[in-house]
């Protein structure tokens, strides 16, 4: 073989075994496989400006909006006499529409909601090392668990189960509806030792198998936070509240006998604060330069983590915390507390409302049919007079009630 000859045959393996090579690991390495494509959607974390103190308002054509479309979300409204007290629509940054029958002021109860937040706080605890890792299981924080006989299946539930609502626990919360007192999402709060008596349900079916609605999941994170050290309440008024904005006076959560903040359904915020919040998920955690949330949190959770078993009555898959669409994300909170972030749009979309459990799903319509169709341009738009001020006199004729 010539010395040419041989440095051609070196120089050829030395380009082509690595792209083989990495070939092989990409379509054969699932966990490589799975990082290709970490994401259900893209956050794009800078902003004209941040709203820590406050929201700038922009017409919906300055934003790339048509206020025409947006006028008849309250058209649909009023034709469906549907009980919605306030609704906030963001765009790049700026709020476009408000509407509120009440107070800007008034803080609303999120319920359901609350568990979203409750992810995010898990995760910064999580980013700084409190938690070892999700796939830990109950045991390393309830090490009563690992002395039961006959408990193996309890004693493998992981911080994921919990995340994402399959930790198998027999929990009929959905099924008997809240106006029953023996609902265990009414009566796990109701003992005095709240952790124990959701631990103490038993496992049905096994943990990570099947997605079923759970509140007692939320709160049990909590409580795994404070088997940490930490003080829940002051952890997440330090670390993701008050970057936000967001004093202690804006809003209220309410705590368990043991003085847990209730995770499944004990917040109460301002519309405008809950818009922060889907704002900084919108930007993938970043705040004013800083990562207050992890991004690969935020991707993590807003992945379709399971499948839920409502037969496409919501959404049809769940994330650690959020219901995924192929449009974006949403918490849900009893009566129609809803927070959707739709990064694609940059838009971020608040309900807060008094629904029967058959209209539950109504601002998942009315954002579907009229919020992200009225998106038209990444540029301003010519503006439309007649639909700014028709526009104006819905909102305003919302405030006063005057249906």
């Amino acid at each position: 073989m010539t010395k040419t000859h041989s440095n051609r045959t070196l120089h050829y393996y030395m380009t082509v075994l690595p792209v083989i090579l990495m070939f092989f690991l990409v379509f054969h390495n699932p966990d490589l496989s799975a990082k290709e494509n970490i994401s259900e959607f893209t956050f794009n974390p800078q902003s004209e400006y941040w709203p820590t103190k406050g929201w700038k308002t922009s017409t919906p054509e300055k934003q790339g909006m048509s206020s025409k479309i947006l006028v008849e979300i309250f058209e649909e409204i009023e034709n469906r006499n549907v009980d919605i007290t306030s609704l906030l629509v963001v765009r790049n940054g700026y709020i476009v529409v408000e509407a509120n029958r009440y107070y800007a002021e008034t803080i609303h109860p999120i319920y359901s909601s609350t568990k979203s937040v409750v992810s995010a706080v898990f995760g910064i605890a999580l980013s700084k090392g409190h938690i070892k890792n999700i796939d830990q299981t109950l045991p390393n924080y309830f090490p009563e668990l690992s002395h039961k006989n006959g408990e193996e299946k309890k004693a493998s539930i992981t911080l994921k189960n919990l995340l994402t609502m399959s930790c198998g626990f027999e929990w009929p919360e959905v099924q008997m509806g809240y106006s029953n007192p023996e609902n265990p999402a009414i009566q796990m709060l109701k003992s005095s030792n709240t952790i124990q008596y959701i631990l103490n349900k038993p496992v049905k079916q096994q943990p990570g198998q099947n997605f079923n609605y759970n509140s007692g999941c939320s709160h049990l994170l909590l409580a795994v936070l404070k088997r940490t050290g930490l003080n829940v309440a002051d952890f997440a008024q330090e670390n993701l509240f008050t970057p936000l904005g967001i004093p202690k006076s804006q809003y209220i959560w309410s705590q368990d006998p043991n003085g847990i903040p209730n995770g499944g359904y004990g917040l109460n915020m301002r519309s405008r604060d809950m818009a922060k919040f889907g704002y900084l998920y919108l930007k993938g955690g970043n705040w004013e330069g800083k990562q207050i949330i992890p991004k690969t949190w935020i991707e993590e959770s807003t992945k379709k983590q399971i499948i839920m078993t409502w037969g496409g009555f919501v959404a049809d898959h769940y994330g650690y915390k959020w219901y995924i669409h192929s449009f974006g994300f949403h918490s849900l909170g009893a009566r129609g507390q809803y927070i959707f972030v739709i990064p694609k749009q940059e838009l971020v979309v608040v309900f807060t409302s008094n629904l029967p459990r058959f209209q539950i799903v109504i601002p998942i319509d009315l954002v579907k049919s009229y919020v992200i169709p009225a998106v038209i341009a990444s540029r301003p738009l010519l503006e439309n007079e007649e639909a700014i001020a028709t526009l104006k006199s819905k909102s305003k004729k919302f405030k006063d009630n005057q249906f």
